[in-house]
């Protein structure tokens, strides 16, 4: 018996005699929520505990309104439908009502839905906004939402009137939504009314791609041959657009988007209520294994397998006045929860011994195939250019019933298909093999718009796995649904290898100079900032050493392999004291290569063309460095020989066919080596005035010596004479 915690004051109480509605956590297999005349009851640990939700009165309008009809998760929030208003819940239990500054109107509001499968498991597009996370809709309106509860209206219902030539002034009622078969879809179920004439039309909406199209499933009946309201609708996932509608009584199924369609029956009998009693259709759920489970008013089970028109009755569990829901999670274990006087009661069903045990007494067609298995263990497979994947299925059936392997692909012109189909015979058992192996094999080089050849060759591809016959009795343990995002897998990167000595002698963002004359079309000093956190320690390269980096690809931190194909390198300041061994002219124009991947201007290092030209006659490229590498090339860079410098680069890979990633690494050199010596004309100049100092001194000497020695000789020998006695 389930525990309820009992807090707050006014209960949120489905209207009396209503069947307990239960509503799953898209992501969590132990949290559920549950709606029942009673209250509201939240529980995370799948109904062994459980909370009872309540509400402050004056949070509400009047009390009439305390009706709660729908309810849906948003992570850790939840939004209620309590009369026709919507309310979020926080996890502290704070409840507001959203209104137009959520995208929502207060009041006219008649239905709520969440979604019932993790949209984790799908791969959206690079750069694709995130997934629809609720529906809320009015008699002719509908409001998608997100995780964060803002909501957009979907203005285009209109449109799917001129399709059935109904008149575009038709009134249009919502009788349903559903989220359909892939997580990038949602359904609406609409009845379009002019004057007398009634049509009904299911249109499907691909968020992703921004389209939606309309099915046939009803587009032959119209007025009283239409199925009575309420209608309900259940879309199973699927590679292809798959749904089960219901009313009372009959059963409507649509699948493989449009392939096969018709109504469930009871020996023949399509009207259900005629083997349950005369009670009416409760609940319909649909496990991963694609059985299907219909609960009646008066608690009778049904059984069928999704691909089989045939319902078998299973034992009864329960009294019929009794209120159960049944509980799916999203392990496939099916619970059927009981709530009477506040007590909640989950029991665990045997689906799978009471199918068998319904099927002998029932004497049902006997399955058309023993075992059924296929290699698809993961939801979301990612291919990039040139890589390859292999699936196969396997189906072993008895010689008198002949069952195949369906694949069911949506978007298959994304990738090569080759099919391989293997018989073998072992006694009186077949055994079938089918195996698809796919391939991405374009060539992007001759592509006008390259970018634009991306995006249209890019997307999801989803495959399924199915036996061609099934009937009630069949077991299908393994049908996951596989999603093979073509596009550039998450986490792919390249790296610099570090194969030369580091050394850190920069701080965190530390400053340093480049000079104006080391610097493309600059005519002041640059002051550049090293990320030391970011960008690591540079490699000491010596200045007479040339270089040339080794590329290494990696998806997260896994190495896959080394880069073989042709990147370009350029320093982020668009420094010219470095240079490359080859030029255009030598590489390209006298090899006579028609076309390369050049940058679009040579001073704007980082701005790349998006098309491949022919660089031998346009502006001045054949002057300009090659500045594409690869490893098996004998290019590579040289440094200066009158300083040191540090160079910040940026390295792409550009060949066309090697990657959807944009692949980019940055990756820093400080050159050494150098000695610093003084400037020559300075140092002559000095000796110039030293020699000029030098000789005005000598000069000067001179000069005072001979005018003294001069004057000694001028002097008179009497004189003298007289001095020597």
């Amino acid at each position: 018996m389930g525990e309820v915690k009992k807090g707050g004051y006014l209960a949120l109480k489905q209207f009396p005699g209503r069947n307990p509605l239960l509503i799953y956590h898209p992501c969590s297999d132990s949290c559920s929520l549950i709606l029942t005349e009673f209250g509201t009851f939240l529980t995370n640990d799948r109904f062994i505990t459980s909370e009872e939700l309540k509400i402050v009165p004056t949070d509400l309008k009047p009390l009439n309104l305390q009706e709660v009809r729908a309810a849906a998760f948003l992570e850790s929030d939840i939004l209620f439908l309590v009369g026709d208003a919507v309310y979020l819940r926080r996890p502290k239990g704070f409840y507001l009502q959203l209104g137009p500054e959520s995208g929502l109107p207060t009041e006219g509001l008649i239905g709520l839905l969440g979604r019932s499968h993790c949209d984790a498991v799908y791969p959206l597009k690079a750069g694709k906004k995130v997934l629809i996370a609720v529906l809320v809709w009015s008699r002719n309106s509908i409001y998608v939402g997100n995780i964060n509860a803002t909501f957009t209206r979907f203005n285009e219902l209109k449109q799917s009137l001129s399709i059935l030539n109904m008149p575009l002034d038709s009134n249009i009622d919502i009788v349903t939504v559903a989220f359909a078969s892939r997580p990038v879809e949602f359904s609406i179920l609409i009845q379009a009314v002019y004057q007398d004439y009634k049509r009904l039309m299911l249109i499907i909406v691909n968020d992703e791609e921004n389209r939606w199209i309309l099915s046939a499933m009803f587009s032959k009946l119209v007025n009283d041959s239409l199925p009575l309201n309420p209608l309900h609708m259940e879309f199973i996932s699927s590679a292809l657009s798959s749904v089960f509608v219901w009313n009372n009584n009959t059963i409507f199924y649509n699948l493989h988007d449009d392939k096969k369609n018709g109504k469930m029956h009871v020996n023949l009998d399509e009207n259900i209520s005629h083997a349950a009693e005369g009670s009416i259709i409760e609940q319909l759920v649909i496990d991963s294994n694609l059985n299907i489970i219909i609960k009646m008013s008066n608690n009778m089970l049904l059984h069928g397998v999704v691909g089989s028109d045939e319902l078998v009755r299973l034992h009864v569990w329960e009294r019929e006045d009794a209120k159960v829901t049944l509980y799916l999670t999203l392990l496939d274990q099916l619970y059927m929860i009981k709530v009477e006087d506040f007590k909640i009661r989950p029991t665990l069903y045997p689906l799978s011994m009471e199918k068998i045990s319904s099927s002998l007494q029932t004497k049902s067609p006997p399955c058309p195939f023993i075992y059924f298995h296929h290699n698809k263990k993961s939801p979301i497979y990612n291919m990039d250019m040139t890589e390859e994947l292999t699936f196969w299925a396997q189906i072993i059936y008895a010689d008198n019933f002949g069952v195949e392997v369906e694949a069911l692909i949506l978007n298959h012109k994304l990738l090569e298909l080759n099919y391989q189909i293997n018989y073998q015979l072992h006694g009186r058992f077949y055994v079938n093999n089918k195996t698809i192996t796919l391939t991405h094999n374009k060539d992007y080089r001759k592509a006008k718009n390259y970018m634009a050849a991306i995006k249209s060759t890019s997307g999801v591809l989803t495959l399924e796995f199915q036996p061609s016959m099934v009937s009630s009795s069949c077991i299908i343990s393994s049908n996951t649904i596989s999603f093979i995002s073509v596009g550039c897998p998450p986490r792919k990167h390249i790296k610099v290898q570090r194969d030369h000595p580091v050394k850190c002698t920069f701080h965190d963002k530390q400053s340093y100079i480049i000079s104006r004359h080391h610097v493309t079309n600059s005519l002041i000093d640059i002051l550049a900032y090293y990320d030391k956190p970011r960008y690591g320690c540079p490699m000491q390269i010596h200045h007479k050493k040339s270089y040339k980096p080794t590329i290494l690809l990696y998806i997260g931190e896994k190495l896959i392999e080394k880069v073989n194909v042709q990147y370009v390198i350029w320093e982020k300041y668009n420094r010219n004291d470095f240079s490359f061994n080859d030029s255009i002219k030598k590489v390209v124009c006298n090899s006579k290569t028609e076309s390369i991947l050049v940058k679009d201007r040579p001073h704007k290092m980082n701005n790349w063309k998006e098309s491949i030209i022919n660089p031998c006659t346009e502006f001045d490229y054949p002057n300009t460095s090659y500045m594409t590498l690869n490893s098996s090339s004998d290019r590579f860079l040289t440094w200066p020989t009158d300083h040191n410098a540090l160079f910040l680069f940026h390295v792409k890979i550009v060949d066309p066919n090697f990657s959807f990633c944009n692949l980019t690494a940055t990756f820093a050199i400080e050159t050494y080596g150098v000695i610093i010596r003084d400037d020559i004309i300075l140092v002559i100049s000095l000796v110039w005035t030293f020699i000029l100092i030098l000789l005005c001194i000598f000069g000067y000497s001179y000069y005072k010596y001979i005018k003294i020695f001069r004057g000694m000789l001028s002097k008179p020998a009497s004189n003298e004479l007289y001095v020597g006695f």
